[in-house]
């Protein structure tokens, strides 16, 4: 792993380290990897030897090495984190800064463009030409990739981090947010063959790192590269299909449906949200073609979003509700059809607790614990994981963020022993809500984790699937 620490502040801000072995001590002492010291005296709080970086796996840490003035991690004092790009370190309070920068790698960078759906299924050769033509970029908080009017130099793919697309709405003098772009999203693929300008404009919410490819590269990967050129215009015609249903919902927007294969959720919710309209979405389960038709027609919805006036304002998935719900449905795999229609709210969704986040918000929420999530299942990574019980009460510490119905439903899980796969498959809250509850229980030592051949149960291969509606049907 290559990472480069950069001072933030103290007197050379913006000075740099690049290191690559697996542990990295940091102090003020001269025998440490990273010395602190600055003319300022900033470092004087900082320890001799204060903390250490920590190559695990694939995922780097820090350690607190019992300073005297503490470690902080973006302003929290901690003893052991892991660590994402942009994070900021403080040695001490009020003391020296150092953000953490991941460097990639070419073979990071192919593997990166191969997993984005513009670029996937590509051969090796493609891939490497399409790293030649472009170059990955990193962008601060708060800067721009474009703004509205400006000729469009490249094809955007995001790397990391997230970036809210903002665009003019009638009646409006300045912009406002119609959707957000997360790792593997793609932007500017029409306009950079056209040399056209922007209508919308990029703005970077976290520290963000994008793939540019410059519109000479692209025109001129379009005009060597046959696998490529048909593959990006398989991409614009998906492109296309998906303008198309914003057409045909602003012709009509009392009723429309799709495929999720086609548009993902968020660009639904967007749709809808920019309509102001009010009525209920529906999404259904991707069903075999050993139904017949008739059948369907039956087939309930796994989930159901009830919009009001553009606004997501009651949800149900399963127990879920609320915003729980909606995180929850960015936080799996989906397949199957989605369909809505403008009509007044049901009663049972009436009964249910309300969204009271913005669209907008909660969408950007749901990115966020998204990304968050994939470093909280490193933690927990096997779904038939048990836990037992050290505690024979629970002490819950307060937890702004988790509401406590949610930690005595875990809690009541754990006391019957059930794996992590129940316990994510039951419970009322989001994934990301269970693996924080779980990983405080754990870190405050009232639970340990075990294995279910321990508990004399014959451990299986988990794997999760989607729903068949055909195997539901043979047994009534």
């Amino acid at each position: 792993m290559f990472v480069k620490l950069k001072y933030l502040n103290g007197s050379h801000p913006g000075s740099s380290k690049q290191f690559s072995q697996p542990l990295i001590k940091i102090g003020r002492a001269p025998s440490c990897d990273f010395a602190l010291y600055d003319t300022k005296g900033r470092h004087s709080v900082a320890s001799r030897s204060h903390a250490e970086l920590r190559c695990e796996g694939n995922e780097l840490y820090v350690y607190d090495l019992n300073s005297s003035n503490g470690t902080f991690l973006n302003g929290h004092r901690v003893t052991r984190a892991l660590l994402k790009n942009g994070d900021v370190l403080t040695f001490g309070p009020d003391g020296l800064q150092l953000q953490i920068n991941f460097l990639i790698t070419s073979k990071d960078e192919i593997e990166f463009l191969s997993s984005c759906q513009l670029f996937g299924g590509l051969s090796q050769e493609t891939l490497e030409q399409i790293m030649q033509f472009g170059e990955l970029l990193q962008y601060p908080a708060g800067s721009y990739l474009f703004r509205i009017g400006e000729e469009c130099e490249a094809l955007y793919i995001v790397y990391s981090g997230l970036i809210e697309i903002s665009a003019m709405r009638e009646a409006s003098d300045k912009p406002s947010v119609i959707g957000f772009l997360s790792s593997g999203d793609s932007i500017g693929e029409s306009l950079a063959l056209i040399s056209g300008k922007h209508l919308s404009e990029a703005k970077v919410i976290e520290t963000a790192e994008v793939f540019k490819l410059f519109s000479d590269g692209l025109k001129a990967l379009i005009q060597q590269n046959s696998e490529f050129a048909l593959k990006f215009s398989m991409m614009l015609c998906q492109k296309l299909s998906a303008s198309e249903l914003q057409l045909q919902t602003r012709a009509s927007a009392r009723k429309l449906q799709g495929d999720l294969s086609h548009f993902d959720l968020a660009t639904v919710v967007q749709t809808l949200n920019g309509l102001q309209d009010s009525g209920l979405l529906a999404l259904y389960p991707k069903v075999e073609n050993d139904i017949n038709a008739s059948a369907m027609n039956y087939l309930p919805p796994f989930a159901r979003l009830f919009f009001e006036a553009g606004e997501v304002r009651y949800i149900r998935f399963g127990s879920r509700t609320s915003e729980e719900a909606f995180y929850q449905l960015f936080q799996m795999p989906l397949c199957g059809t989605f369909s809505f229609e403008a009509g007044d709210l049901p009663e049972d969704l009436a009964a249910t607790e309300p969204v009271r986040m913005p669209t907008m918000n909660l969408l950007l929420e749901a990115h966020r614990l998204k990304d968050e999530l994939e470093n909280l299942k490193q933690e927990l990574p096997d779904l038939t994981m048990v836990f037992s019980l050290e505690s024979e009460e629970l002490v819950w510490k307060d937890n702004e963020a988790i509401d406590e119905r949610f930690v005595k439903q875990v809690w009541n899980f754990l006391l019957r022993g059930a794996p992590l796969y129940e316990i994510l498959g039951k419970a009322d809250c989001c994934n990301f809500t269970v693996y924080q509850i779980l990983l405080q229980l754990l870190r405050s030592g009232q639970i340990k984790t075990e294995r279910l051949a321990e508990f004399g149960v014959r451990q299986t291969s988990i794997t999760l699937q989607p729903v068949h509606y055909s195997d539901l049907l043979k047994q009534h």
